[in-house]
């Protein structure tokens, strides 16, 4: 390479100009970036921990099933006994006719017969609604007893990873 740059001044002149090159940026001074240029350190965001929410609806449904149980215990989903309603939609079919046979529960002022007596009291068994509150409430109280088992783990388990977390 040497006897090239002896014999050719096009390759010497080049050369010259790089060297002269490297010798003026080197004498400049070292310019820092603009901070649009810097990458910044980015903190993480902290997750937001879904603990508070579970815990709401945690006590909602758990009180929504105790509502429903305490309801339940004491009654207060039963109906009309349905021969008493089977009477009345008959009162009503027969426009205002009451048919006051052996098996009637009404008297003749469209009210249950008898002070005291246990209205269906005829020795056919008597269906209350209680049988229809069976078919609603009981499914109703199993279901919110199995969200507050399922919310109520689900809590605890993201407690537990929550505290798992701090500690680590």
């Amino acid at each position: 390479m040497d006897r090239h740059l002896g014999a050719c001044p096009a390759s010497r002149a080049e050369l010259d100009s790089l060297r002269a090159a490297v010798q003026l940026l080197g004498r400049l001074p070292q310019a820092a970036p603009p901070r649009s240029f810097a990458i910044a350190q980015v903190a993480p965001s902290p997750r937001r921990s879904p603990l508070p929410a579970l815990r709401l609806a945690t006590a909602v449904v758990t009180a929504l099933l105790v509502f429903m149980f305490a309801a339940d215990m004491t009654n207060l989903f039963e109906g009309v006994p349905l021969s008493v309603q089977d009477e009345r939609m008959a009162y009503q079919q027969n426009g205002g006719e009451l048919d006051e046979g052996e098996g009637s529960v009404f008297s003749g002022d469209g009210a249950p017969s008898g002070a005291g007596d246990e209205v269906g009291d005829t020795g056919d068994e008597t269906v209350t609604g209680g049988s229809d509150e069976a078919e609603w409430v009981r499914p109703v109280e199993y279901s919110l007893l199995g969200m507050t088992m399922v919310l109520g783990g689900t809590a605890a388990a993201a407690w537990l990873r929550q505290r798992k977390a701090q500690g680590a």
